[in-house]
């Protein structure tokens, strides 16, 4: 998993004050880093996807992705806000973006290694205040080390 997070992927104080704000400056930060090939394309399915059913899963975390595995390289686009916005009703302030190719086979484990994060409350806090890629990481990949 190690191989699709990547230091240029992440934001840890975006600001923005919607759900498409949000979708927009992911999608394009994906798009510059050379994750996906098509901003517009890649934007639209997102978009499919939301409307298939919500991202947005409460516990102020929202899983975005397009509703293909079509991007060039996979990659993980991982964000904070720093005030909270409306997704789908819930407020959301933690928001990891997926750009997976066909060959990236390890949905499951992704999933599993973002729930288990965000279940545990004090690694989730202390997720929500980090201010740098490397603290981020080191919460969400090995807990309270």
């Amino acid at each position: 998993l190690i191989e699709i997070l990547d230091v240029n992927l992440i934001d840890l104080e975006l600001e923005a004050s919607s759900k498409d704000e949000v979708i927009h400056q992911l999608c394009s930060l994906l798009y510059e880093n050379g994750r996906v090939k098509d901003l517009e394309k890649f934007k639209e399915a997102v978009y499919e996807r939301e409307q298939i059913g919500e991202t947005g899963m409460g516990n102020q975390i929202a899983i975005p992705h397009s509703i293909k595995k079509d991007a060039k390289k996979s990659g993980i686009c991982i964000s904070i806000l720093k005030e909270p916005i409306l997704w789908n009703g819930y407020n959301v302030r933690l928001i990891f973006m997926f750009a997976l190719n066909k060959s990236f086979d390890q949905v499951p484990k992704l999933y599993e290694l973002i729930l288990d994060a965000i279940d545990d409350k004090t690694r989730y806090q202390k997720m929500l205040k980090c201010k740098n890629f490397k603290d981020f990481m080191s919460i969400l990949m090995k807990g309270n080390d």
